[in-house]
């Protein structure tokens, strides 16, 4: 009969069993060593994060002032201008568009200031008013900078839109009220009303007060 030493056998695994209880210790003193670190890496956690929101957003900011400038208005400016001129000269060319297609026409209106290069081609006289019509190779944005300029003039308040400028003005005893739209990339059909110089004229209306 064959004999089994089972204390011999208890020996022989008993090493296997402290490795095991070591490597359940191990693990166990891991996961504690873990949940005692966790308080302490979630808020440095969101400080990073809170860091780099910080630095994304004066990257943004600096990007921004890039764009409009920086601090330098005059730089603003020239760069909202140059942009303006860009998008009116991206209209058709002024020598398919039929800016002379109506007949020219002579017309002394009083009050009815325009510049020296300007045609005109429809004169209507409706009671104390007087519509004039006409176009100019000029763009909106020229005609504004040449009524800001002059000096035989008032201007009572401008404004501009690109392609297009609204021009409200005392001369001669009149006010005139003028309409300049863009037709293409160098000229503008010009439109204006001109009466007497009192407040109760019934001029147009400025477009942005529509």
């Amino acid at each position: 009969m064959r004999t089994v030493d089972f204390s011999a056998q208890n020996r022989a695994t008993a090493p296997v069993s402290s490795l095991s209880r070591d490597s359940a210790q191990r693990s166990q003193s891991t996961a504690e060593k873990s949940r005692q670190d966790a308080p302490i890496s979630e808020p440095v956690t969101r400080m990073r994060f809170t860091a780099i929101k910080r630095c994304a957003a004066a990257a943004v900011a600096g990007a921004v002032l890039a764009a409009c400038g920086g601090d330098d208005p005059g730089a603003s400016a020239e760069s909202g201008m140059g942009q303006a001129e860009g998008m009116l000269a991206n209209l058709p060319s002024c020598d398919r568009v039929p800016l002379d297609e109506e007949p020219e026409i002579d017309a002394d209106v009083p009050g009815l200031v325009l510049p020296d290069d300007a045609r005109l081609t429809s004169v209507l006289e409706q009671g104390s008013l007087t519509t004039v019509d006409g176009t100019i190779r000029m763009t909106p944005l020229d005609l504004r900078a040449d009524y800001e300029s002059r000096t035989d003039l008032d201007v009572i308040r401008i404004e501009d839109e690109i392609f297009e400028t609204e021009v409200l003005l005392r001369a001669d005893g009149h006010r005139m009220y003028l309409r300049a739209t863009a037709l293409c990339a160098d000229g503008t059909a010009l439109s204006a009303v001109i009466g007497p110089d009192t407040e109760d004229t019934d001029l147009p209306e400025f477009q942005s007060d529509l």
